[in-house]
C-alpha cells in the first residue's frame, strides 16, 4: 500500500464543542492518506458492509412482521 504524506497546515475554525487540542498542534500533525486506488478498495468494502447492514435490518424488521401476524 503506498501512502501519501500530507501536513495539516490550516488553523481549525472550532465554532462549538470543546477544543482538546489547539490548532497549533494540529497544523503541524503529519497525516498518511492510501493512494487513490486503496481508498477506492477501502471504500468499497465499506460500502458492501453498509450494503450487508441495511440488508440485516430489513430481514430483522420483515422477521418481527412476521412473528407478531403469527402471534395474532
Amino acid at each position: 500500500m503506498k501512502l501519501q504524506k500530507y501536513k495539516l497546515g490550516e488553523p481549525l475554525d472550532v465554532k462549538r464543542g470543546v477544543s482538546l487540542t489547539g490548532a497549533d498542534k494540529i497544523k503541524d500533525c503529519v497525516v498518511w492518506i492510501p493512494d487513490l486506488e486503496e481508498q477506492k478498495r477501502i471504500a468499497s468494502i465499506l460500502s458492501a458492509l453498509d450494503n450487508k447492514i441495511a440488508l440485516n435490518r430489513e430481514i430483522n424488521s420483515n422477521f418481527r412482521v412476521t412473528k407478531i401476524q403469527g402471534i395474532k
